[in-house]
């Protein structure tokens, strides 16, 4: 519901890399299950939902990371971390990109506090902060979906 918006896919195209992978190929999809959520659509769905299921991670050329967002979220929501996504990756290219990122994170931590977001993302945004330009070769090496813990 969110990639097929076209506002997100115009923002994605123009600025991002996109690709996606499946990390737990082993685990198929339940017929029954698809089945039985066949009928959600945007506005049944809780912003955060699927944190465990679906990540989009923002990552440099190199593979080093520098956003992640944890689960399903409206359009809207995508759109403002896609941005921030674009100010990180901004920070990670000057000088002492670590110290930059750490200040962005724990001011984008704060931002997030005080308004009605899905606490997956701000817990991406936190372990960002303690551990800036995590390599994407170790989600992979670790089979785990978002940023490792």
């Amino acid at each position: 519901m969110t990639f097929s918006d076209a506002r997100v896919a115009i923002a994605l195209s123009k600025d991002f890399v996109c690709t996606w992978k499946n990390i737990r190929p082993e685990e198929a999809f339940d017929e029954r299950a698809v089945k039985g959520n066949a009928k959600l659509d945007a506005d049944s769905l809780n912003e955060g939902a699927g944190a465990t299921n679906v990540c989009s991670i923002f990552a440099l050329p190199d593979g080093r990371i520098v956003h992640a967002v944890p689960g399903y979220l409206r359009p809207e929501t995508f759109l403002r971390e896609a941005g921030f996504a674009r100010e990180a990756a901004k920070a990670a290219s000057g000088e002492k990109p670590d110290e930059a990122l750490r200040e962005l994170y724990e001011r984008r931590a704060k931002d997030l506090e005080g308004r009605k977001q899905p606490a997956a993302l701000r817990a991406a945004v936190i372990q960002l902060a303690r551990s800036p330009l995590p390599s994407i070769d170790r989600l992979r090496e670790e089979k785990t979906a978002g940023i490792p813990r």
